[in-house]
Order: structure tokens, then C-alpha cells, then sequence
């Protein structure tokens, strides 16, 4: 294990509270004042300097367990027959204590290979660290790396609209209240802009914008509306029915679960505005 994933958050409290042998783990309800001890093995097989976080009140407490004698081999069965996704790892991006920065994705890897879960703290580092560069460009460069270690939940609506505004005003001051819906695949050539709309960049390229959770359908009324031509795709390589300048339409009795814009002959694209409403849905 990468002894730099340690970090101690309150470890005083902590080694008052969790004063049990070094592989056993406490576990506390949040709505009982009891304390009762998980079974050694499975998913307390843990050796070197592993840090556990435990939710105790809404409070996150971390204690370093000891080398135990345990072989890589029992680390390795603990994450794969254990409670999976039970065990916390804070990832600090000020890198104190652990990988950071624009390396946290070393951090993110290592809590993948053994099933533990993440916690990430102050993704506001971004904007601390370069309170003057392009806070849209720096964010993509940060969390582009971490994306093959997380999980894109699907839509499970296919009745939606959003004019993909950031949030972002030109200052780099955000303004939560203003945020809309963003695609689901940012990158360097498809990221949202100052304002409102996303940018997409090359030419005759397919960028997936969302995915869904097998939505049944029935007729799909999709509107795009941007600064140069477009096809609307579906299902990754389904070419939507166009039936007007920024309309298009689906006619299946199949589900729905992607959706992906292709550019045109242009280097630059913009969408505006982009929506989606069932007609006749199946249900």
C-alpha cells in the first residue's frame, strides 16, 4: 500500500474511541449510542497503514492500523469477498498526507483496486492555486483524470432541458442558483463556457452528452439548438430523425441510452440549448 494515502484527521479522539486489536474495525449506527465490534476477517483484513473512517454523528473520525501480520494475499481477498464500498479513504487535493493535486487520480486508483470508497476533500484547491487562469479549462484538467474512477450514474428521465449554463460568470465568481444540467462526458473538446452553453471542438466528431438507464420509449422529441450543423444521435451510432432546423426525432419500440451530438465541417461548435420530452412514452 502507498503509505502517502494516510492522513490523521482527529486521530486522538479516534484511538480513545477504536482501542481494539489492530484489524478490528468499530462500527457505529448513527441512531444507536452502542458500540459494537465487526468481525475480524473480510472486510478488516487490513494491513501496512490503511486509513479507516468511520461516521460517527456526521462525523468523520480515522485511525491508522498497524501492521498485523496479514499477507497481501488476505488484503487483496478482503476487498474482493468483503462488505464492498463499506470503508472510507479521505483524498486531501491540498496533497497533505496523501497523493494530490493534479495527481489525486494515483490516490483514486489505489482505493479502486481495493474497493474502498472515496472521500475528496477541497476540489476548491483548483481555484486557490490559480485564482487567474480559466477556472473551466483548469476543472476539466483536474477532473478528467479521475473520471475512469467514477461512476456516471445514467438519467432515468427522458424529459429534460438545460441550456448547459456553468454557473461561472467572467470574474470566475459561481453562482450556484444558475446552474443547469451539464453533459455527462466533459473533456478538453467538450466543456461548458462562461455563461451559457457547452463548446465542442473538431470536426466531424461524435461527443456523448448523456447517457440513460434503458428508458423504454416510444417518440422522442429532441431540440439542439446550435451555432453551426449537427446530427443527433442515438444508442451511439442511431441517426436521429431531423424534421426541422434545430429539431429532431425518435420513432423506436426500443429503450433509449445515449445520446451523442456529431459535429459538421466546422472547428468550433456551441450548443445553445438542448432538450428532451417523450410523446407517447411507453410506460
Amino acid at each position: 500500500m502507498n503509505d502517502r494515502l494516510v492522513s490523521h484527521y482527529t486521530p486522538g479522539y479516534c484511538r480513545g474511541q477504536c482501542n481494539l486489536p489492530v484489524y478490528g474495525a468499530i462500527h457505529r449506527d448513527p441512531y444507536r449510542t452502542s458500540r459494537r465490534r465487526s468481525r475480524p476477517g473480510r472486510s478488516n483484513n487490513f494491513k501496512r497503514k490503511i486509513i479507516l473512517t468511520v461516521i460517527n454523528y456526521g462525523i468523520i473520525v480515522s485511525e491508522e492500523l498497524l501492521e498485523d501480520g496479514r499477507t497481501d494475499g488476505d488484503l487483496f481477498r478482503s476487498a474482493e469477498f468483503g462488505r464492498l464500498d463499506r470503508i472510507f479513504v479521505g483524498i486531501d487535493v491540498w496533497a497533505r498526507g496523501c497523493v494530490g493535486e493534479f495527481h489525486c487520480h494515483e490516490s483514486f486508483a489505489l482505493a479502486k483496486l481495493f474497493h474502498i470508497s472515496v472521500a475528496l476533500f477541497a476540489p476548491g484547491w483548483i481555484y486557490e492555486k490559480f485564482p487567474d487562469e480559466n477556472q473551466i479549462v483548469m476543472g476539466i484538467r483536474f477532473w478528467e483524470k479521475l473520471k475512469p474512477h467514477i461512476r456516471t450514474r445514467p438519467l432515468i428521465s427522458a424529459n429534460f432541458s438545460t441550456n448547459f449554463c456553468s454557473g461561472m460568470e467572467e470574474n470566475w465568481r459561481f453562482r450556484l442558483s444558475s446552474l443547469e444540467l451539464q453533459p455527462q462526458h466533459l473533456s478538453a473538446f467538450c466543456h461548458p463556457i462562461v455563461g451559457k452553453g457547452v463548446v465542442l471542438f473538431g470536426r466531424n466528431r461524435i461527443f456523448p452528452l448523456f447517457t440513460f438507464d434503458s428508458i423504454p420509449l416510444g417518440k422522442i422529441e429532441i431540440i439542439c439548438e446550435s451555432d453551426n450543423a449537427i446530427n443527433v444521435l442515438w444508442n451511439h451510432n442511431e441517426i436521429a430523425g431531423r424534421t426541422g432546423e434545430h429539431t429532431w426525432i425518435i420513432s423506436q419500440s426500443r429503450t433509449i441510452e445515449s445520446i451523442e451530438i456529431q459535429t459538421a465541417n466546422h472547428d468550433k461548435t456551441v450548443i445553445r440549448r438542448f432538450s428532451v420530452s417523450c410523446i407517447n412514452s411507453k410506460s
